[in-house]
């Protein structure tokens, strides 16, 4: 006789959990009993990035809402226009346990958004990261506010998601948040990594942002920053913020259409002016001419721990080096990761 018959439920669903998902797909093929033991695991992370398979999950999901019960972790990566937005609205509409949404791309109208924004909650959501029109950066607000459980934001949006007069976001277990800056003066938190992407129009709130941005965070976590016009970011950073010890800089999407060498020189000699207000700045990271070779971008790194003697370890363009018994040497992105810490969107 199968062994299987002598095992409890408990035990065989325990041994499925911590199988591979092509054994769990493979094993609930085998009877009814392994097929209703393994759906659960099957559910607990799903990732869709064929819109062939898409209706066929929600129809699944809405004729068994029980099944919306096992999924934790809900990822499309399609493009929307391609599917029924309807049936997958439907189907979070069901998924009262969901702790990590990812939708990548925008819906696509305005109408679906706003029923994803208004009317779909999740009680236990630890992380999201979505796509909303800046259009719908009040009903974003809205969204957040009733998940005081997020730990993890990441907003995709039009170039400028701005910042209401509406009552702050209150999330008292934040951890993270990445997207566009001028949606931080909307958030309370207490202790809080940032990567932000600034457009053009933001100069004339930098300081107000980087005001509200230093009461959220402290110096030992980094700071990232995507933008085309690093300055007056590094300014503001440097006098609100002073004792930063770890700091990223990166472009902005545009930046690599209408950089240019002598655009990339300005940027080094502004940057280097800056770091004087720094009083503890460790590891710096700068990235944003790829192209560039190894001998260009070490020239760029001496401009700047001359400018930064408190640095130890330096990033530019995928080369990497750290100060070894007082002198610079080469070393491996990887074991510049290990001291800075990785960036905040690989780990998230």
């Amino acid at each position: 006789m199968d062994i299987s018959h002598w095992l409890p439920n408990e035990l065989l669903l325990h041994i499925i959990q911590h199988t591979p998902k092509a054994d769990q797909a493979a094993l609930s093929r085998v009877a009814k009993r392994f097929h209703e033991l393994c759906l659960p695991a099957l559910n607990r992370e799903v990732e869709l990035k064929d819109s062939r398979f898409i209706a066929s999950f929600c129809s699944g999901i809405i004729d068994n809402p029980s099944r919306a019960d096992a999924v934790r972790s809900f990822n499309i990566t399609v493009d929307f226009s391609e599917i029924r937005r309807d049936l997958i609205l439907e189907t979070l509409k069901l998924m009262s346990r969901l702790e990590y949404l990812s939708l990548s791309r925008f819906m696509s109208d305005d109408h679906h958004n706003r029923i994803l924004l208004e009317e779909c909650n999740f009680p236990q959501l630890i992380s999201c990261n979505l796509s909303f029109p800046t259009s719908l950066s009040d009903l974003t607000a809205l969204f957040l506010t009733r998940h005081p459980t997020l730990k993890r934001v990441h907003l995709r949006s039009d170039p400028r998601m701005v910042a209401s007069q509406s009552p702050r976001i209150s999330l008292p277990n934040l951890e993270f948040y990445a997207g566009q800056a001028l949606f931080i003066p909307r958030i309370d938190a207490v202790r809080l990594k940032v990567e932000l992407d600034w457009s053009h129009t933001d100069d004339p709130d930098v300081n107000k942002i980087m005001t509200r941005i230093s009461s959220m965070t402290n110096p030992k976590l980094p700071f990232v920053s995507s933008s085309d016009n690093h300055h007056q970011i590094v300014i503001s950073v440097s006098t609100h913020m002073p004792h930063t010890r770890t700091l990223r800089l990166r472009r902005s999407r545009m930046y690599f259409f209408f950089s240019s060498v002598n655009h990339d020189e300005d940027m080094i000699y502004h940057i280097t002016e800056c770091l004087p207000g720094f009083t503890n700045l460790v590891y710096l990271a700068i990235d944003w001419v790829p192209h560039q070779s190894k001998a260009e971008n070490w020239s760029a790194v001496e401009r700047l721990v001359e400018a930064c003697p408190t640095l130890e370890a330096c990033y530019s363009n995928r080369y990497a080096w750290r100060k070894v018994n007082g002198r610079w040497e080469e070393c491996e992105l990887e074991e510049f990761e290990v001291l800075a810490g990785p960036p905040n969107s690989t780990d998230y």
